[in-house]
């Protein structure tokens, strides 16, 4: 993998399953496996303490020790390079629940997929501005059009204060025409540096 920038990981929890169980759940639970389906996604260890209220209702106490070694083994599952390259290329964040090794080889993806992302996201926001800024400028040329500068000018029955008001509306529009003309072009070469950036990731990507 090609030398990525650095960046910041939010201490933020990465997928906060719904911890809520039925009392049929809670009364029939194989915690071994709940925790395995818990490490799978990547849910913090603070996930048995939202069991353990959920099932308090009924009576029921989790097996920790279950839970906590069927946990380890589903961080197996998530604590990869390639699962940390999708979570990081969706925007997502990490809450720290890969231990020691397993968390290097997440965050070797993870970096990876973050930075990807990032260009991504980089290039359909710079699409979408330049889609906005030409569908003001189809709207100011309607505007002018409608205007009909030539047609006010000669109808006898218009003051000259409203033929004034015309032209100076006239000019505003004109005026935000041009500002538009050139923010377009410096848009569109911004969207264009910004999807050469991203080919050129996505090339020298080791997950693509």
């Amino acid at each position: 993998m090609r030398a990525l920038a650095a960046i910041g990981l939010a201490a933020s929890v990465l997928i906060s399953g719904c911890a809520t169980m039925s009392e049929s759940e809670c009364l029939t639970a194989d915690w071994r496996a709940i925790g395995y389906e818990d490490g799978s996604a990547g849910r913090p260890a603070t996930q048995l303490g939202t069991r353990r209220q959920a099932c308090a209702e009924f009576g029921v106490t989790p097996n920790a020790e279950a839970w906590t070694a069927g946990r380890e083994e589903g961080l197996l599952n998530f604590c990869v390079p390639s699962n940390g390259f999708r979570i990081g290329r969706a925007g997502q964040t990490y809450s720290g629940v890969c231990p020691g090794q397993l968390e290097a080889n997440f965050m070797y993806g993870f970096r990876e997929g973050r930075v990807i992302g990032d260009a991504e996201r980089e290039v359909r926001s710079s699409e979408r501005a330049v889609s906005s800024a030409k569908r003001e400028l189809e709207g100011i040329d309607d505007k002018i059009k409608a205007l009909d500068v030539d047609g006010a000018l000669m109808d006898e029955t218009m003051t000259l204060e409203e033929r004034k008001d015309v032209l100076e509306a006239m000019r505003k529009l004109e005026a935000r025409r041009g500002e538009l003309g050139a923010e377009i072009d410096t848009m569109t070469r911004a969207a264009a540096t910004a999807q050469t950036r991203l080919e050129v990731l996505l090339d020298e990507s080791d997950f693509l």
